[in-house]
């Protein structure tokens, strides 16, 4: 059967290396939490930059006018999914990421990147979905 689809989507922004990269970073986010707790602050600091590059990478698609929806749906799940993880953990057990060295800078700055994910979300279901190319 052949595919009628004719997008050209941009495999940079969440290709095979990108997901790879957002499921290792949320797996040993997980895994040094509970593992390595003094390793936790590192691996926060990891998944931090990798999820804002992919919001930086999102919203530059949008204003250019060039982001699918596709494209913006999966970086919203991968964005999402990333913080999410790890907020789970802290809410679950009583250890809270100042303990591993933290600060209330460095939390402030996961929560509005969140917040910056949740809203890009809200956008994407309200307005994108219908204002994007593709799909």
């Amino acid at each position: 059967m052949e595919s009628k689809c004719n997008l050209e989507c941009d495999a940079d922004l969440y290709g095979l290396g990108v997901r790879i990269a957002s499921y290792i970073s949320w797996l040993t986010t997980v895994i040094a939490y509970h593992v390595f707790p003094e390793k936790t602050l590192d691996s926060l600091i990891v998944n931090f930059i990798l999820q804002l590059s992919l919001l930086i990478a999102t919203i530059y698609k949008i204003a250019d006018g060039t982001a699918n929806t596709g494209e913006v749906y999966l970086m919203t799940v991968f964005g999402a999914g990333g913080g999410f993880a790890f907020t789970m953990e802290t809410t679950i057990d009583d250890r809270h990421t100042s303990g591993f060295g933290s600060t209330l800078f460095g939390d402030i700055l996961r929560s509005l990147l969140l917040l910056a994910y949740r809203i890009l979300s809200l956008w994407f279901w309200y307005h994108g979905r219908n204002a994007l190319v593709g799909f």
